[in-house]
């Protein structure tokens, strides 16, 4: 077996490059899957049933002073933190995919990604306070668009054997 000192790992006895795990696919599947799927959806189910009503009085109080709005109601606060649960879910489906090599995630990451962009950048217009934000939540998303489409990654998924 040749030294590899790619980011691609070899299985032991295959020498066929779309048989290699990039070891890019754990650390991003990974962060889809545990901290901004599973983590985030405990944190924010936390949030919604489990914490008092105080805390969420002091999230509301720090969205609005983030979004320079002049209130935040408690129901508009449970429908944000309704998107994120969404959010939260998809990161953890994305994950598993990612983690059981199936091109179906590979894709639902790569457009999510893209629909976030396009998200972020419609709410820095709606929220014109949001733009220092907006870089932020920009990154992650373009890490994984460029990871994702990448020509040996997209073969690793495509070339998948049955098993």
């Amino acid at each position: 077996m040749e030294k590899n000192n790619s980011n691609f790992q070899e299985d032991p006895g295959q020498n066929n490059l779309s048989q290699r795990k990039p070891k890019g696919i754990l650390i991003l599947a990974g962060l889809n899957a545990v901290l901004f799927g599973l983590f985030s959806l405990l944190l924010i189910l936390s949030i919604l049933f489990i914490f008092p009503s105080s805390f969420r009085e002091n999230i509301s109080k720090i969205l609005e002073k983030e979004l320079a709005a002049e209130s935040i109601s408690q129901k508009q606060l449970k429908a944000f933190l309704g998107t994120q649960v969404l959010v939260s879910v998809i990161f953890l489906i994305s994950g598993i995919g990612l983690f059981l090599r199936k091109e179906w995630a590979r894709k639902f990451t790569v457009y999510f990604s893209f629909m976030f962009i396009l998200l972020a950048f419609l709410s820095t217009l709606g929220q014109p306070g949001l733009i220092k934000n907006t870089f932020l939540n920009l990154i992650y998303p373009a890490i994984l668009i460029f990871y994702f489409t990448n020509k040996k990654v997209q073969v690793y998924f495509k070339d998948r054997k049955p098993v």
